[in-house]
């Protein structure tokens, strides 16, 4: 036998195999967990966003409770709660945005949960436009998709990672090689997409390496000193060139916890790129008689017990970047919120452990969706504003 025909046959022989496990494990198991959790993007707006007229499927994980949640989307990919939505410009015709990443996206909770659905219950022509990683640039794009910005109001979610330098999909970087435009691409990228929401093969390939790194930060974390004592030593700008600590998204949140003299030169060349497009995005507002909110979004670990599963530090102890918060509040001069005060008050009342952030996913759960669509409507109060202008 030619050495051409064993490569054939061996080849045949792994497919046959591959395929003999796959069909076993789902007769006995169905789908694999990840099956829910396959999004495809589409590029024509905002770098990448849902496609229009489409259904999105997440499950969340077995820590997080296991939900399944539907998203439609309308002809301009953004989710409608019904199908009678569909044909509604929400993005010309809606009087207050809410534009984020996946806080906003928050495909881990049913839309009637969301922010902006509290706020239309109270006839309120409000709207979410938001998705996993956007940054200051893609929330320019929506701003500069919006013709008519007269009286209407912006509220901007801001999160830490979009001042990190050393984040990919930070405004500094704006890592962007994911997306492709060529058809051919999409139609490939959608084709491994679906393979891994069906394999099991490629989930259990997943797993284990999820379960390899955890192990290697583990391992490194006894090794090497432990974000703790970072915490418990940093003495300054010496202290953040020291190996033992990597250099990574949760490293910048902890730096941004230092006075801004200690802060490595490309970490304050990163929150003044943030700084620009937040200054042109409020004279754009400005300009067209509209006006603009921005409110930072502190992560699970700025509260006790909060997000349990994924964080680098004792559920006893807690990081904020208090320092960066206060440097874009001095910057921005007006209508800056930090919402750790209001979400401590929320923690008050509900302390029990993951009881405002999921545990694994790290988001907000519904309970802070309502009420920060609470803080919204207060903000517009104190501006004395009538609703019956967002109507």
């Amino acid at each position: 036998m030619s050495k051409i025909s064993n490569i054939i046959l061996i080849f045949l022989s792994v497919i046959t195999s591959i395929f003999l496990i796959e069909f076993t494990l789902f007769l006995i198991l169905g789908k694999n967990p990840s099956n829910f959790n396959q999004t495809i993007y589409c590029y024509e707006n905002f770098d990448y966003y849902y496609c229009p007229n489409s259904k999105y499927f997440n499950k969340n994980t077995k820590l997080d409770g296991l939900e399944e949640v539907i998203d439609y989307t309308n002809y301009q990919g953004i989710p409608i709660e019904t199908p009678s939505n569909k044909k509604f410009n929400y993005l010309q015709k809606s009087n207050l945005y809410l534009i984020g990443d996946s806080y906003i996206q928050a495909d881990e909770i049913s839309i009637n949960q969301r922010i902006a659905s509290h706020l239309r219950k109270k006839k309120i022509k409000a709207v979410e436009i938001g998705m996993a990683s956007w940054n200051s640039k893609q929330y320019k794009k929506v701003i500069d998709k919006i013709s008519n910005k007269e009286d209407k109001f912006f509220f901007i979610f801001l999160m830490a990672n979009d001042f990190f330098p050393n984040y990919t999909r930070s405004t500094l970087n704006n890592d962007l090689t994911f997306v492709k435009k060529e058809n051919f691409t999409n139609e490939l990228r959608y084709f491994f997409y679906k393979l891994k929401g069906f394999s099991w093969t490629v989930y259990l390939l997943n797993e284990f390496r999820y379960l390899e790194n955890l192990s290697k930060d583990k391992k490194n974390s006894i090794n090497n000193f432990t974000y703790s004592d970072f915490l418990n030593n940093f003495q300054c700008s010496n202290d953040l060139d020291n190996n033992h600590f990597k250099l990574d998204g949760f490293y910048d949140y902890l730096v941004f916890g230092q006075n801004y003299n200690c802060w490595p030169e490309n970490h304050k060349k990163a929150v003044e790129k943030v700084l620009i497009d937040l200054f042109d995005i409020r004279d754009n507002i400005e300009n067209n008689n509209g006006e603009v909110f921005y409110l930072f979004v502190p992560y699970g670990i700025s509260f006790e017990e909060e997000n349990t599963f994924n964080r680098k530090i004792p559920s006893n102890k807690t990081a904020h970047p208090i320092y960066l918060v206060d440097y874009i509040k001095n910057r921005l001069e007006r209508n800056f919120i930090d919402l750790k005060p209001h979400l401590d008050k929320i923690k008050n009342t509900h302390s029990q452990k993951n009881s405002i952030y999921f545990q694994q996913d790290g988001h907000w759960k519904p309970i802070v969706h309502k009420k920060i669509s609470e803080l919204v409507i207060n903000i517009i109060n104190d501006k004395k504003l009538k609703h019956n202008t967002l109507n």
